[in-house]
């Protein structure tokens, strides 16, 4: 064994190779098990249906999800849509987009672990070239090896095998004429089969071997470092070692380091560059009042915009604004701008619009974060609301590129939005939209798949909830919860009422709320939100790429926005888009039910059938303060919209009171007398969900004045069946 001023270097190369490989082998192989995976299982170089699936979160072998068929169909549907109305340059652009998006980095991924395995054969090329390594594992003591028997050996296998080897290798029994060197050999061979025999069969021996790896007990031991030594010792090749080490922890890393951190600390946690953000700060900051708020203002901000001045540097502000405004007025863009290019810009808004709803909302800033969600709307659907002042939801439809002038005489120049259009008769429909009589099959087709790929969001119900008890007491933590329907398009929205007693009832029929009043859910009151559908992507095939469906819930008061905006993606809608009933309720076939019910003086009643293939959903809004300290009734106002599409915008009003402690005391009371009354004990049960006590009189002049607030200014019209009473309980 060396002493501590002398260490033994790998001279021959038997260690230092063992070594290199295993730091290769730990780096590569995980590294190739990855880029298999994706390349077997991932969006690599699969089909384009099958990328799309996987973007929009559906697995094909999940046996767990049962809807996994619906969301398929739905999706199928949706798509070949898309693909029907997007220009062949945007579909091209699109699948190229989503394939470079899916690969990024690949090529370089794979150059670099194709280096690395040459070099894992290089270096196992090396070791299997060297004699000294076998030459040192020969000398290794293994007595199964040298009596070449097997580990699991009986005492008599390994007698048998000892004598036959002793006869072959006694010196006493050697043949004639050898050498004095094979002699040596012969003999040395004796002495470890002998060895083997005994550590395999003297106690005293075995112990030996097993404690020392050794039938003679403890050997002599060399320590010294896994590096040849010329590598050290050499005045110059130590230099060089340390102009490595340095090279490495004073260069490299720090350079890579450096790299990272200038990439990342220029984009904030919206993704969007910091200078981009400074300059959106600052114009919302400065905004004056009074000021013409609209999309065309927001339109312009981001046109200055950081990530394009990167992107284009050939292009100024002005030229990405008229990229803008000619997309969403539908105009064809210069020759000086191509496709292409035009594709990244409106690509990269998403970003930036929703850094400007953001920013908005922390101003408390109501009108500038609705201008933004319009915005957005405009961008993804290719309108112009400063054009189309009044019809502008219509142009959302499939096919329609431009609406006809309509004459007041024929009845139809009163549909300006969706709600409207879809209780039209087909040959209305078709008027209205300005289609012709030779179009007119391709345009129902593509009607259908419309009306059975854009979900809805319908509010059922919404009140204000206190976490852990049936009332709101002074000071609590409040959340809002909203019961929603997602629907089709096309269904009617006057029989919300009905809905929500519907699934009520339903829910108690097949106790399907028991799963959301379990412990984490009531932990967690937003879990069960997150449990919901991912939503479809949006019907946009003006917009370049595929954007997710997103809705935005605003807490407002006062004209003021309360809170950051919450975006919610995931909500059921594959069971309702899929619904055996599906066509019951399309608001032209509903309003001739409603009709014929009328002729027969009989109210319609719908019935728990008519739903039992569906599924409501969800949300949950935390609330920014708790509730007031004051007992008395108030109101929550939201302002709920689809950012992608128009005609989902609407404001809620969710009223609650807070009750004093006489009020509180009574309604324990009343709990308690229920639970005694039931035989069950206090502990052994859940609190009611709903309060006894309520000032009915109190509440419902509290409904009254807050629809008062919102009542629809516009007069019935004999096309809407739109339910303005969104307070509905």
């Amino acid at each position: 064994m060396g002493n501590s001023s002398s260490y033994q270097y790998d001279e021959n190369s038997e260690t230092f190779p063992f070594f290199l490989l295993t730091i290769l082998l730990i780096v590569t192989v995980p590294w190739t098990l990855k880029i298999v995976y994706e390349l077997l299982f991932g969006n690599k170089f699969t089909s384009l249906n099958d990328t799309r699936l996987k973007l929009a979160g559906i697995d094909e072998t999940s046996t767990e999800d049962k809807n996994t068929e619906k969301k398929i169909k739905t999706l199928e549907q949706l798509y070949d849509l898309q693909d029907d109305l997007k220009s062949q340059e945007f579909k091209k652009l699109e699948k190229d987009f989503i394939f470079k998006q899916n690969s990024k980095n690949f090529t370089k991924q794979f150059v670099i672990i194709t280096i690395l395995w040459a070099l894992i054969a290089l270096v196992y090329n090396n070791i299997n070239n060297n004699s000294k390594i076998f030459e040192n594992m020969a000398s290794q003591f293994d007595p199964y090896e040298i009596l070449g028997i097997s580990f699991s050996s009986s005492e008599k296998e390994i007698k048998s095998a000892y004598r036959k080897l002793s006869v072959k290798f006694h010196p006493d029994k050697l043949p004639a004429g050898l050498s004095d060197a094979e002699k040596l050999s012969f003999e040395e061979n004796f002495i470890r089969i002998s060895k083997a025999y005994q550590a395999l069969t003297d106690e005293l021996v075995k112990e030996n071997y097993l404690k020392y790896g050794h039938p003679d007990g403890p050997q002599q031991v060399s320590q010294g470092i896994a590096l040849p030594k010329f590598l050290i010792d050499n005045g110059y090749s130590s230099l060089l070692m340390i102009l490595a080490y340095m090279f490495v922890f004073m260069g490299v890393i720090p350079y890579v380091v450096s790299k990272w951190w200038s990439k990342s600390s220029q984009f904030n946690k919206q993704n969007v560059h910091v200078k981009s953000s400074s300059f959106i700060i600052g114009k919302v900051f400065n905004l004056k009042k009074g000021s013409v708020i609209d999309h065309e203002m927001i339109l312009e901000w981001i046109s200055n915009a950081e990530e394009y001045k990167t992107m284009c540097p050939e292009l100024d502000s002005e030229d990405i604004y008229r990229v803008f405004m000619n997309h969403i007025n539908r105009t064809p863009e210069e020759d000086s701008i191509s496709e292409e290019l035009r594709f990244k810009i409106i690509a990269k808004t998403h970003n930036l619009i929703k850094f400007v709803l953001v920013v908005a909302s922390c101003f408390n800033h109501l009108e500038l974060s609705i201008a933004a969600i319009n915005t957005m709307k405009c961008l993804a659907q290719a309108i112009n609301t400063n054009l189309e002042k009044v019809k502008y939801e219509l142009l959302q439809l499939p096919c329609v590129e431009s609406l006809p002038e309509m004459k007041e005489s024929n009845g139809l120049n009163g549909i300006k939005n969706l709600e409207q259009f879809f209780m039209l008769e087909d040959n209305q429909k078709l008027a209205v939209a300005g289609i012709k009589k030779e179009d007119k099959d391709s345009f129902q087709r593509k009607l259908n798949l419309y009306t059975h790929t854009v979900p809805k969001l319908q509010v059922l119900q919404s009140k204000v909830k206190v976490q852990g008890q049936d009332y709101v007491s002074p000071g609590a933590v409040l959340h809002l919860e909203l019961k929603v329907l997602m629907t089709g398009i096309n269904w009617a929205s006057s029989q919300k009422k009905q809905f929500n007693q519907l699934f009520a009832a339903k829910e108690n029929l097949n106790k399907e709320l028991e799963q959301y009043e379990a412990i984490e859910h009531l932990l967690d009151p937003h879990k069960k939100m997150a449990e919901q559908e991912l939503l479809l992507p949006l019907v946009a095939p003006h917009f370049p790429v595929t954007k997710d469906v997103e809705y935005i819930v605003l807490m407002v008061n006062n004209g003021k926005v309360l809170q950051t905006p919450i975006f919610v993606n995931n909500l059921n809608w594959s069971d309702n888009l899929n619904s055996s009933k599906y066509d019951k309720f399309d608001k032209n076939k509903f309003k001739h039910l409603i009709e014929e019910q009328q002729k027969l003086q009989k109210p319609l009643q719908l019935t728990i059938d008519d739903i039992a293939d569906m599924k409501s959903s969800y949300l949950t809004i935390p609330c920014p303060t708790p509730a007031p300290e004051k007992p008395g009734n108030y109101v929550f106002k939201l302002y709920l919209d689809n950012m992608g599409m128009f005609g989902n915008d609407e404001f809620i009003n969710v009223p609650y009171r807070v009750l004093s402690e006489d009020e509180i005391e009574k309604v324990e009371t009343i709990i308690k007398e229920k639970k005694k009354l039931a035989g069950v004990f206090e502990e052994d049960i859940d609190e009611s969900s709903d309060s006894e006590f309520e000032d009915e009189e109190e509440i419902e002049s509290d409904k009254d004045e807050s629809g008062d607030e919102n009542e629809d200014e516009n007069t019935d019209s004999d096309y809407s069946d739109i339910n303005t009473d969104t307070d509905e309980e």
